[in-house]
């Protein structure tokens, strides 16, 4: 089947860039206990973005599954494509749940007007599960369908292989924070070049580019010159003994 590279490219930035955005939009409480960050967490002024940040963090998870999709194109048959498309659905989903947390808090105080008081500590530990459901089964996840498909898609580059290990174990170690950030920088950097390197190809997969290929090996064995070789008899010899008769 034919798959698109600048297809995938275009995915990847949009799961690796928007999941950015979100963080950086939505502001949630999380590592050190801040109360500053907190009352700017709960401030009016600030529901509009937590939500536009958690909006943008659903709909760059739903760009995993369209890049992994092209890689599972490409992948042979078995346990380790079918893991890697598993892998993908459980990611996106973890990210939605995760990123629908992060503004539940905003949405319930601006629906809920002064009827709706939490403790700072609530608060945080809310904000706290949102964050590492982000970057603890979402990021563990997806860095799994990363290094089964660096593993399995053989047509790939050597070096684009060798990075999808690098950025899938970034993704698995995210709840460290940093390697967080190593992740989407190995994502941005690599769908840019499936964007720049774009357009369509046949894989090696395809059943037509391999009906050619053995079309065509078999015409050129067919036109390739026999030359007996000199003081050596063409006729056919006796037939090894085996146990099937034909």
């Amino acid at each position: 089947m034919q798959t698109s590279r600048r297809l995938a490219g275009l995915a990847l930035v949009i799961f690796t860039a928007g999941t950015c955005a979100a963080l950086t939009m939505s502001g949630g409480p999380a590592g050190n206990y801040d109360l500053g960050q907190l009352h700017a967490y709960l401030a009016p002024d600030a529901r509009v973005t937590i939500f536009a940040g958690a909006v943008i963090g659903v709909l760059s998870a739903v760009a995993l599954p369209v890049y992994l999709s092209v890689l599972r194109a490409e992948m042979p048959p078995g346990r380790g494509r079918d893991v890697t498309w598993g892998s993908g659905i459980a990611a996106t989903a973890t990210a939605a749940v995760g990123w629908v947390i992060a503004a539940a808090i905003p949405i319930a105080y601006a629906e809920g007007g002064g009827h709706v008081a939490l403790t700072p500590s609530i608060v945080y530990t809310i904000g706290i599960i949102s964050a590492q459901m982000i970057y603890g089964p979402t990021m563990l996840l997806a860095g799994l369908a990363l290094i089964i498909a660096a593993r399995q898609v053989r047509a790939a580059p050597r070096w684009w292989r060798n990075l999808g290990y690098i950025g899938g174990a970034c993704a698995i170690l995210s709840t460290a924070y940093f390697p967080m950030y190593l992740f989407l920088a190995y994502g941005i950097g690599i769908g840019v070049w499936g964007l720049a390197t774009g357009g369509r190809r046949m894989t090696a997969a395809d059943p037509r580019a391999l009906t050619l290929r053995a079309r065509g090996a078999a015409c050129r064995q067919q036109n390739r010159p026999t030359t007996p070789a000199l003081g050596r008899s063409t006729s056919p010899g006796p037939a090894p003994a085996t146990g099937w008769r034909l």
